[in-house]
């Protein structure tokens, strides 16, 4: 009989808070689930700046939009999937998302390759000196398709579109087919690049491109 332990390691206490650098090839040996960043707060602030944390290093709260947008990048990151709250009284529409079987198969897909950032664009407004950016992240699935999410961080209340190619998403084709994982519908064939608006203020959509054959 063999016995199974799972270790959780909180490494972003040592780096950032303590400067000790952990013994990552020690600790891989034994370690089958990590965290490299700090508490998750209940504000859209702090789920921002986490998503941002991997999108520089690489490697249910607020509106529906946002709670979305959590989802996407969680299932995108390939991040377990962990609620704190109390699961039996929270809204249906909060948890149609908690319970969406196409976000869900994003995050558990077998491949197992967490999804990074693809490209970021900053825009500004004529009325505001505050500039805001717009996140395209994938993530390569078993399938041989990319999941795909366009995120928009603009707080100045109308929506953007927002493109991403297919190369850029990681695909050596000229067409794909283009699901809506929220939606749970199909948007259509698209050549060469998708372009798609997003609503503001932590918007999301998340994609599924599927290859297409000539």
């Amino acid at each position: 009989m063999s016995l199974h332990l799972l270790l959780l390691l909180f490494p972003f206490t040592s780096p950032y808070i303590h400067r000790v650098q952990p013994d990552y090839a020690t600790i891989s040996k034994t370690c089958n689930l990590w965290r490299n960043y700090d508490d998750i707060q209940d504000s859209w602030d702090s789920v921002l700046s986490i998503i941002l944390h991997y999108a520089e290093g690489q490697d249910v709260f607020g509106n529906l939009d946002q709670q979305m947008s959590q989802m996407a990048m969680w299932a995108i990151f390939a991040s377990p999937l962990l609620m704190s709250n109390d699961l039996w009284n929270i809204p249906e529409d909060s948890r149609e998302i908690l319970q969406n079987p196409e976000v869900i198969a994003v995050n558990q897909d077998k491949l197992g390759v967490q999804g990074k950032l693809v490209s970021s664009s900053t825009t500004s407004h004529p009325h505001s000196p505050k500039e805001t950016t717009l996140y395209v992240f994938a993530k390569p699935l078993s399938t041989g398709s990319v999941a795909v999410a366009l995120l928009n961080t603009d707080d100045q209340g109308t929506p953007r579109n927002m493109t991403v190619s297919l190369q850029e998403a990681g695909l050596k084709v000229t067409s794909a087919r283009v699901r809506d994982l929220f939606e749970l519908k199909d948007i259509g064939v698209f050549n060469s690049k998708v372009t798609l608006s997003v609503n503001p203020s932590g918007g999301v959509r998340l994609l599924l491109l599927t290859p297409v054959s000539p």
